[in-house]
């Protein structure tokens, strides 16, 4: 990339800045972002004929929580009036919790909580800019999601079908809202705030 009309890596710092800390608070709060529910539904958590697990109250919280960490990159060009903001950031303190009905080896169901803590999550976020259309933003974990489970309530031990149906679906969830409502969101506050040439 080459600098692009004199814009620099300050002004791509104020402008992500403007971008996450002044519009994605009001639109995540708007958006209803934060806490996020997602409906009901059931799944086999991988484990097709050991779990059953029905998924009630799903919420996801902690996504107003980005901030830019270190500089972004400078702005750069890749063609004839395209630019390109990049910048790492980070989404602290993000859960994904639910109540479940969990039914293990085809027993009774039993009721349980899991909460998924997912700290610290690395990502890129890139703005691109075309000349006469709003900017289109990419939005990337650069770690895999690595959640810390807590159970509540749970009658039978914790077998390690069950730790991984939920670590993986509860990440699922997580990574389906940052790919969906959130990354629309997102998008939203970048076309929001001028864009820096």
């Amino acid at each position: 990339f080459v600098g692009a009309f004199g814009a620099t890596v300050n002004d791509a710092n104020r402008y992500i800045d403007q971008v996450l800390d002044r519009r994605m608070p009001d639109l995540v709060y708007r958006n209803r972002l934060d806490p996020l529910s997602v409906a009901d539904y059931s799944t086999n958590l991988g484990a097709p004929n050991v779990l059953i697990a029905q998924m009630r109250k799903v919420n996801v919280t902690g996504l107003g929580q980005i901030r830019r960490q270190g500089d972004c990159g400078r702005p750069g060009t890749s063609g004839p009036g395209r630019v390109t903001v990049g910048c790492n950031v980070v989404l602290g303190r993000v859960a994904v919790s639910v109540t479940s009905d969990l039914s293990y080896n085809r027993g009774p169901y039993q009721r349980i909580g899991v909460r998924a803590n997912f700290t610290t999550n690395h990502a890129l976020v890139e703005v691109t800019s075309v000349l006469g259309q709003p900017p289109t933003v990419n939005f990337r974990l650069l770690r895999p999601l690595e959640p810390r489970l807590v159970f509540s309530n749970l009658k039978i031990p914790l077998y390690s079908v069950i730790e991984t149906g939920y670590k993986q679906e509860l990440s699922r969830i997580l990574q389906t809202q940052l790919s969906g409502p959130y990354l629309a969101t997102l998008g939203t506050a970048c076309r929001d705030v001028p864009f820096p040439r």
